[in-house]
């Protein structure tokens, strides 16, 4: 069963939205400031989905549907990039369904530099049989030397040689502006390890400091490519809840992606990705 959980885990996976360009920005001054003021607080929101993805990779590799065997999985799986040789897991010394994930010195997208500390993972078994998954910090993680806070959920199902991942967590930080960036989300993935592809679909609320921006992601897809950051497919919508703007940003599996605001006014932004 899942439960409401602060964070979004490692995997949750909106790596879809794999980096934007530093932001939403329109040079053309065609837009107006309440409107650039959105894009670039959706773009904390793709952000914080990005970063939360990269903490626990290993999960989407995962499976065996037995706890135990599952957390043997994790731990057997080889790093990726950027997190490669910076980060351990190890199974706990009393519960073989126990995973713990160490932290040192990582790098990852959007700004993510310098992430220490420790997580937990705990394998179980739902009664439908089904996979069930729970991440957490340790109350010791570290991003650019300030503490954030992360820990999530999720039921995986195996169902013709993909994975589907019912996934709710949150994650919590300081962006660069010294402003609290709180997170949350409700995602529905599909992880198909024969073609390296992810795809989700879902919602996410983000509060930048006292702005609340509400996501929805709809067949945002990112698949492998070798590079470590692919470039993603699908669509991001942004509504401000405060004064109901929307943007949307259309991603095509380029570095570049197409933001339309609310009067119909589009601009492209560059995005940090290797198609």
């Amino acid at each position: 069963m899942i439960t409401t959980i602060r964070h979004l885990t490692a995997f949750a996976l909106v790596a879809s939205a794999s980096a934007l360009a530093a932001c939403n920005v329109d040079t053309t001054g065609s837009t107006d400031a309440a409107t650039q003021a959105l894009s670039t607080d959706g773009n904390e929101a793709v952000a914080s989905n990005v970063q939360n993805a990269s903490f626990s990779e290993e999960i989407f590799s995962v499976s065996e549907k037995d706890p135990t065997l599952a957390a043997g999985e994790m731990i057997a799986v080889p790093e990726s990039a950027p997190s490669q040789g910076c980060k351990t897991r190890t199974k706990d010394a009393t519960n073989p369904a126990v995973v713990h994930i160490h932290f040192q010195d990582c790098t990852g997208p959007f700004g993510l530099k310098h992430l220490s500390g420790d997580e937990t993972a705990i394998f179980s078994k739902n009664a439908d049989g089904s996979l069930h998954v729970a991440v957490s910090d340790d109350g010791n993680l570290t991003v650019n030397g300030k503490p954030v806070q992360h820990s999530g959920a999720g039921d995986i199902t195996f169902v013709g040689g993909k994975k589907n991942v019912a996934w709710k967590g949150a994650w919590d930080r300081t962006n660069d502006k010294g402003e609290t960036v709180s997170h949350t989300t409700d995602m529905q993935i599909v992880a198909d390890p024969a073609t390296g592809c992810r795809t989700s679909n879902g919602t996410g609320v983000t509060l930048v400091g006292t702005r609340e921006v509400d996501t929805k992601y709809e067949n945002m897809e990112v698949c492998k490519n070798g590079s470590g950051n692919p470039c993603p497919s699908g669509t991001v919508e942004h509504t401000a809840k405060k004064s109901g703007k929307t943007v949307t940003v259309e991603f095509d599996g380029t570095a570049q992606a197409s933001v339309t605001g609310p009067g119909g006014h589009t601009f492209d932004v560059a995005l940090v990705c290797t198609p």
